[in-house]
């Protein structure tokens, strides 16, 4: 236990503080509960639905019409008659070729920068591996196959095949390698045999992986919230019923899945064995050759096995006592799409050169070609096609992250190919359009083309009904998940969009890795902390509006608040700012100040109620003259309390710590909110909210703004970047981990003057740059907000920025200095986040420069009595003034007294 005590020969029997366990059979006023929600909430919802669907749908067939035309315009450009033989025409095929090369490198391009973004080279901690050798080598043979697959269905199937619904129709056929070796491996579809929803137990960050139903004996009895939510009858049955019945229905559902699997694999091999039946001619077996090659080759480089297989890390060990969730997805991406951008335009080439494709295509036209083809004021189609199907992959990530899977990710999936198809055919009888897409046949009557395209569709597209239906439909969300839980790779495709995500999709979330908040909010505590010195009667009453509150909204978490009075204590007394707090306690929190209990503790006294609702309540009045002064050491209490006086009934993984101030202002929604981005990732250490300041005149009006700045800029660029450095006290929370690896350290004592800037000057920002060299990740959430009073006075305006400005430079200096360190040991941190906040310690180093230069530029220009002179005489002179002023104000800060220098301060 960390020690704050004056002397230390403080006796052992210390008085009991444990608070009061709050019973579990507390009755719950239904009437209080939140209702079902308004015709209004369930409109806006249902109207969000439609929208995340209809865009879903509408860039999943815009994608795959704008490729089919792009493959129509490019054997459109090869039978130009006018332009026979010409330069022209050379020119324009070479622009054509290089725009569909194009459409398929870039997915390629955005997975390589996000990879490099999100894990790249300068991620150099555990958790961001390389893959093992032999991923490696696999994955050059896997993109070789993509690579070679998606040239041949482009270049030879798309552009030669003689109607654009057929095309659209045989992309489905991309299933075989995935059926087969799921059949093979005796599975269920596209995944292993354990789903997460599987298994009755509950996730928690304390025990992530949970029961196994499969293995009776480890099961265990889930508790009443959890075997609510799995299964309603979870109360009424026994442990082993429950295992058995879970058995039972396994194997059920997996005979199930192999013969729906037998099925799909069948109609795969059908739908294209089709083509090959009626379209076997001598003409056309080129086109089925290609095509066969192109749907293996294709199969077999996104079968989920083998991509999963890439991403197999290179080490896996253990980061200390922090769960980290080791793969090499990020830095196997950066291969891989690597591969893909050189292995796509080199095929492309090498096949125009070898085979010349049937277009007619000059090799010695490429370079005019490719110059050409970035010339896109006469072709849309190739933009539609970029962004839709990019909106198409936002969009399903999207969906997915807040549980919106069924609307805007499978139903545009299934819908996509069918609604393109019958789309085709509508703009084939268009005329005005009709010339975008291919729409002939070599048949005596058009029956038998819909005949043919009728035959295939069907059974393609039950095919991939059944992979999408066991694959996607069935797989279980948790709010808030990250992409890389979702999805295998960090990819996607044009013009297989909808078939890559489906197969890129993960069949069940790793519970070793993934935590869903909900689960593990009924195991998780938290202790609201507040410190308090001479705040004033409406600022507590603030506070204590704010805890009662939280006790209404009758939260799923367990909570307790706690209220660290410094100097309010004087030996077995309360002074008056401590009786000033005691008189507000019955008008706001509704209790009997005769009710609360009083226990002398060495650091003073100790005071506790129940509120109405539950809510355990504790106010800490420290005696001076026994403990240490000031915030930090407040703050140190308070921490040491939770994790050592209180280690017995907590878990350090499901703790949390609320600090706050003494005269904040805010709402429960804002605190579950910050729970839940903390629950959502064990690597997160602490989440702080935006803070809007209260208060009038001027000075107020000039902090609102730069309270703005810094959260809507300054928080979100460090967020994005890296991680947050400053969670400030009086909104935040602080995971209790965290905050024990770090506590021996923040309660050290000055021993250098460098060490009162970070540690005294700037608690806040020194107990957060403590924990990012530690390895933990500080997050912002914008929607959590809160109010405080700001400073209205340019006394303690002063005072307070004279403390931020000073710590805030040390603190950055330090990080920047331990940069290497930093880097090595937290998965947030990489050189370009360093490299910001270097930045922004080289600016805050020459403002005062920039501002002395700025005004005196300003004022030779205003007063300058000789404006055609090209003499610099008045900016020089204004500039020797301003400089000498900041000196001697240097000086006073240095040498005089806090009142000297207020005084000088509001001269100036």
């Amino acid at each position: 236990m960390v020690s704050i005590m004056e002397d230390n020969d403080i006796p052992e029997d210390i008085a009991e503080t444990t608070p009061l366990t709050v019973e579990t059979d507390v009755p719950q006023d239904t009437d209080t509960q939140p209702k079902d929600p308004s015709w209004i909430r369930k409109g806006v919802y249902f109207l969000v639905r439609v929208f995340l669907f209809a865009f879903g749908l509408t860039s999943l067939v815009l994608s795959k019409l704008s490729f089919v035309a792009l493959a129509k315009e490019l054997r459109n450009s090869t039978l130009t008659a006018q332009l026979a033989n010409s330069s022209v025409r050379q020119t324009k095929i070479a622009a054509n070729f290089w725009r569909i090369v194009f459409v398929l490198v870039i997915p390629s391009v955005y997975s390589l920068l996000r990879c490099i973004w999100c894990g790249g080279i300068s991620r150099t901690t555990k958790s961001y591996p390389w893959p093992v050798r032999k991923a490696v080598v696999g994955g050059i043979f896997v993109a070789f196959a993509e690579s070679v697959g998606l040239n041949f269905f482009a270049f030879i199937v798309a552009v030669r095949m003689p109607n654009s619904a057929l095309t659209i129709i045989l992309m489905c056929g991309v299933f075989g390698g995935s059926i087969l070796s799921q059949l093979l491996q005796n599975h269920c579809f596209v995944g292993r045999p354990v789903s997460r929803s599987a298994s009755p137990q509950r996730a928690s960050l304390s025990n992530p992986s949970g029961a196994h139903p499969s293995n009776p004996s480890s099961l265990e009895e889930p508790d009443a919230v959890s075997a609510g939510k799995l299964r309603p009858d979870a109360k009424k049955s026994s442990r082993w019923a429950k295992a058995n019945k879970n058995v039972e229905r396994f194997v059920k559902n997996h005979r199930y899945r192999i013969l729906a699997t037998c099925v799909a694999l069948i109609f795969q091999i059908g739908g294209v064995g089709v083509l090959f039946v009626i379209e076997g001619t001598r003409e056309s077996w080129g086109i089925l050759v290609s095509l066969l090659v192109a749907l293996v080759l294709l199969s077999i480089a996104w079968c989920p096995s083998i991509q999963e297989f890439l991403n197999t890390p290179e080490v896996q060990k253990d980061q200390g006592t922090r769960r980290v969730s080791h793969t090499a997805r990020w830095k196997n991406g950066i291969l891989t799409s690597t591969w893909r951008l050189v292995f796509i335009p080199v095929v492309a080439v090498a096949m125009s050169a070898i085979s010349n494709l049937g277009l007619d295509i000059d090799v010695t036209y490429l370079e005019q070609g490719f110059r050409q083809a970035f010339d896109l004021s006469e072709d849309t189609i190739f933009l539609v096609n970029i962004f839709s199907t990019w909106g198409a992959f936002l969009i399903a990530w999207f969906t997915c992250t807040v549980k919106m899977d069924k609307v805007g990710f499978v139903l545009p999936l299934l819908l996509s190919t069918p609604v393109a198809v019958a789309t085709s055919f509508g703009l084939c009888n268009t005329q005005d359009v009709s010339g975008y897409l291919a729409c002939g046949h070599h048949y005596k009557h058009p029956a038998e083309l819909y005949g043919i395209i009728s035959a295939s569709l069907v059974l393609l597209w039950i095919s991939q009904i059944i992979c999408c239906l066991f694959y996607a439909a069935r797989t279980k969300l948790i709010p808030l998940v990250k992409e890389q839980d979702l999805f295998i790779q960090c990819y996607y495709n044009c013009p297989f969009t909808d078939q890559s995500l489906m197969l890129n999709r993960k069949v069940e979330l790793d519970d070793s890795k993934v935590v869903d908040p909900v689960a593990v909010a009924g195991d998780s505590r938290v202790f609201v902390c507040t410190t308090m010195y001479r705040e004033t009667i409406d600022e507590q009453r603030q506070l204590l509006q704010s805890i009662r509150r939280l006790d209404r909204h009758r939260p799923r978490r367990k909570f307790e608040s706690h209220i660290f009075f410094d100097g309010g204590a004087n030996r077995d007394s309360t002074t008056e700012f401590a009786n000033q707090l005691f008189s507000v306690l019955e008008e706001v929190l509704e209790i009997a100040l005769s009710d609360g209990e009083k226990w002398e503790t060495p650091y003073g006294l100790q005071f506790r109620w129940r509120l109405p609702d539950g809510l355990e309540f504790f106010v800490h009045l420290k005696d001076p003259s026994k403990v240490k002064k000031k915030k930090r050491w407040s703050q140190v209490m308070y921490m040491s309390y939770v994790l050592d006086h209180r280690s017995s009934d907590i878990d350090d993984d499901n703790t949390f710590i609320l600090t706050t101030d003494a005269d904040i202002v805010f709402q429960p929604d804002s605190v579950e909110m910050i729970l839940d981005l903390l629950c959502r990732d064990s690597l997160v250490g602490g989440v702080c909210g935006r803070v809007h300041p209260l208060g009038s005149g001027p000075l107020v009006w000039y902090q609102k703004f730069d309270y703005a700045i810094g959260h809507w800029f300054q928080k979100v660029a460090e967020d994005v970047l890296g991680s947050v450095m400053c969670c400030p006290g009086c909104f935040s929370v602080f995971r209790a981990r965290a905050i024990r690896e770090v506590l021996p350290i923040y309660a050290s004592n000055v021993e250098k003057a460098k060490d009162f800037l970070t540690k005294d000057m700037g608690e806040d920002r020194w107990l957060c740059t403590l924990m990012v060299e530690s390895g933990w990740r500080l997050e912002y959430a914008a929607g959590a907000e809160s109010s405080t009073f700001c400073p209205d006075n340019f006394e303690e305006f002063y005072k307070q920025r004279r403390r931020w400005t000073p710590s805030t430079l040390a603190n950055l200096m330090a990080l920047c200095s331990n940069a290497t360190k930093v880097i090595k040991n937290n998965d947030a941190v990489s050189i370009v986040f360093i490299l910001y906040q270097a930045a922004m310690v080289f600016s805050t180093i020459i403002a005062p420069g920039t501002v002395i230069l700025v005004m005196a530029a300003g004022l030779s220009y205003a007063f300058d009595t000789a404006p055609n002179n090209n003499s610099n005489s008045t900016f020089v002179a204004f500039l020797i003034i301003f400089i000498l002023v900041s000196l001697a104000f240097g000086a006073i800060c240095i040498y005089c007294r806090q009142d000297t220098q207020l005084m000088a301060a509001k001269v100036l």
